[in-house]
C-alpha cells in the first residue's frame, strides 16, 4: 500500500509539473509575461485543478484531461523529432504552420473534442453485433445478451433502450448479461431506478447477470 501511495504521488507531481511547464509554453506563445504572479498564480491553479480531478481516473473528467495529456505529451515527442531530424525543413512554410500548430497548443484539445464526438454519436448510434462461441464440453445452444456501458444519465437515451429492450425480448434470450458501467458516478438517484427499471422489464429463461463496472461507484 505504501508503495502504491509513493508511486501515485510521484506520478501526480510529474504531471504536475508536465501541466505547469505545457501552461506556461502556451502562455508565452500567445505573448503573456508568465513571470508574473497573477499567471503563475493561475497556472498552479490549473495545475492543483488537473491533479484533484485526476484523484479518481475513471472518472469522466478525469478522462478527458487525461486524454488532452497524452496527446499533449504525444505532440511534444514528435515535435522533438522533427527539430531534431528536420532543422532544414525550417524555412518551408508547412513547417513554419506545424510548428505555430504546436505552439498554440490546439491541436490537442481538438484531437480530442473530436474523439468524444466520435464516441458521443456511437452511443447515440447503439449496434447489434453477434459472436458465436464454440466449445467441446457437452452444452446444450445458449442465446446469451451482452449489454454493457451504457453510462445511463450523461448522454443514452431512455427510447434507444426501450426500444433495444424490445428487440432484445422477441429474441428470447436465454440469459442477460449487464457488462458494467450502466450508470456513471454522477447519475442521479431517479436516472439510476429509471434505468434499472427499463432493464427489470427484458425477458430471459436463467436470468439476468450483473457484472459492475468502474463507473458504477455511489456514494
Amino acid at each position: 500500500m505504501a508503495a502504491y501511495l509513493m508511486i501515485m504521488i510521484v506520478l501526480a507531481a510529474a504531471l504536475g509539473v508536465y501541466v505547469y511547464h505545457t501552461v506556461k509554453r502556451i502562455m508565452k506563445f500567445y505573448g503573456f509575461n508568465t513571470s508574473g504572479k497573477f499567471l503563475r498564480m493561475v497556472n498552479i491553479a490549473l495545475v492543483i485543478y488537473v491533479i484533484v480531478s485526476c484523484v479518481n481516473m475513471w472518472n469522466t473528467s478525469a478522462m478527458v484531461l487525461l486524454h488532452i495529456v497524452a496527446l499533449f505529451i504525444l505532440t511534444d515527442m514528435i515535435a522533438l523529432v522533427l527539430k531534431k531530424l528536420c532543422k532544414s525543413w525550417s524555412t518551408y512554410k508547412a513547417y513554419k504552420v506545424c510548428r505555430k500548430l504546436y505552439g498554440c497548443g490546439l491541436l490537442p484539445v481538438v484531437i480530442t473534442i473530436l474523439l468524444l464526438g466520435y464516441g458521443y454519436e456511437n452511443m447515440k448510434h447503439v449496434v447489434k453485433t453477434q459472436y458465436f462461441v464454440e466449445t467441446t464440453k457437452n452444452v446444450s445452444n445458449y442465446r446469451i445478451v451482452l449489454i454493457t456501458d451504457t453510462h445511463y444519465g450523461t448522454i443514452q437515451s431512455p427510447d434507444i433502450l426501450k426500444n433495444r429492450i424490445s428487440e432484445i425480448n422477441t429474441q428470447s434470450p436465454d440469459i442477460v448479461i449487464l457488462g458494467g458501467d450502466i450508470v456513471e458516478e454522477g447519475t442521479s438517484k431517479e436516472s439510476m431506478q429509471e434505468i434499472f427499471g427499463l432493464l427489470g422489464m427484458l425477458n430471459s429463461k436463467y436470468g439476468i447477470y450483473y457484472v459492475y463496472g468502474n463507473h458504477d461507484r455511489q456514494p
